[in-house]
């Protein structure tokens, strides 16, 4: 099993058939275990996503925080670039490998973050600040150490390099690694 952390705490699987298999003939027990999975996945996150959604609504006027305004809205990878810190030579580029990523970032500070991959699919929610031309991506939940990345634009797409993790030499420890993630707006 090999995992793969582009945001702190954002694991996939890159071997799905060994992630919960159950027994020869516990079908029954799959199906359960595949719908309290969901519900553990999504619960929390579609719960966060609510709240944040509901506190956004609020009457004081205050509207988005002016650093953060250019970057509130949902945004599609369209490349996510891992390199090895260690041995430059080595990287993966997850979209042309056909994984999907998308950031929602709101108006109050809060994002969510889902990446699809090799079967798996994962979510996050938590909080975005801004300062200058530094993002810090803070997961809320699952809990996991900040990503700080410096942010730019190229026309309408977001560009943001900072560091990450990414288990290079499938030994099911990841490496330290730099991230060259474009988005575009959705």
């Amino acid at each position: 099993m090999t995992v793969v952390h582009l945001l702190p705490e954002i694991p996939l699987c890159l071997n799905p058939s060994t992630v919960g298999a159950p027994a020869l003939g516990a079908t029954r027990n799959r199906r359960v275990m595949q719908k309290r999975r969901i519900s553990l996945i999504w619960a929390p996150g579609l719960f966060s996503l609510i709240v944040a959604l509901f506190l956004g609504c609020s009457d004081d006027g205050t509207g988005p925080k002016s650093e953060l305004e250019p970057l509130v809205g949902t945004w599609r990878a369209q490349v996510l670039i891992l390199t090895n810190s260690a041995n430059p030579d080595v990287s993966v580029d997850l979209i042309q490998a056909g994984a999907t990523f998308t950031l929602s970032i709101l108006a109050t500070g809060q994002y969510s973050a889902s990446l699809a991959a090799f079967g798996a699919a994962n979510t996050e929610v938590g909080e975005v600040t801004v300062s200058g031309n530094q993002i810090t991506i803070k997961p809320i939940s699952p809990e996991g150490p900040a990503l700080v990345a410096t942010f730019f634009f190229q026309g309408t797409t977001l560009v943001l390099d900072g560091t990450s993790e990414y288990d290079f030499n499938q030994d099911g420890l990841p490496e330290a690694a730099q991230a060259h993630i474009e988005l575009s707006p959705i």
